[in-house]
């Protein structure tokens, strides 16, 4: 390996550039309580990177925003607050092991595919006027450095 290439290394090992992750669904719409299959893709750079694992991560979180709060004070005074109010919580959040530890050669593709059902009781995704509730996924290989992963993705589920 010349000295380049291992420059190339050191910085992809720092900056998660080592590999371009995504994930693709093969079904259109999900539903609670049915399985779907995601598959995870990665395609390596120029250098070989060794991974612990990959890894898929999906969490859901139900926001809510208001304004105008009506305060009564002890006097029987009214007022409304104009300030905005926001909070949310996290509903679900679960990990997969996508595929344990491996060397994953350079210039190659890698696709692994697994089958998720997430539990009925969970609420679907919503948009509302004050409240909304997101499911969003992250897949990632564990390597030495800045782990290359595909970033939060959005996606519905009912």
């Amino acid at each position: 390996m010349g000295i380049w290439n291992k420059v190339k290394a050191v910085k992809n090992m720092m900056t998660g550039g080592g590999a371009k992750v995504s994930i693709v669904s093969e079904q259109e719409t999900l539903r609670l309580g049915e399985p779907f299959t995601l598959t995870v893709r990665v395609e390596v750079a120029d250098n070989d990177i060794n991974i612990d694992k990959a890894y898929l991560l999906i969490r859901s979180v139900e926001r809510i925003e208001a304004e105008g709060i009506e305060i009564e004070y002890e006097d029987g005074e009214r007022e409304v607050e104009h300030e905005i109010v926001r909070k949310s919580t996290e509903t679900f959040n679960a990990d997969f092991e996508i595929t344990g530890e491996q060397t994953l050669s350079a210039n190659e593709v890698y696709e692994w595919s697994t089958e998720i059902t997430l539990p009925v009781e969970l609420n679907g995704s919503y948009q509302g006027k004050y409240a909304w509730h997101t499911y969003t996924m992250f897949a990632g290989l564990d390597a030495l450095g800045n782990d290359p992963d595909s970033g939060w993705i959005s996606f519905e589920i009912y």
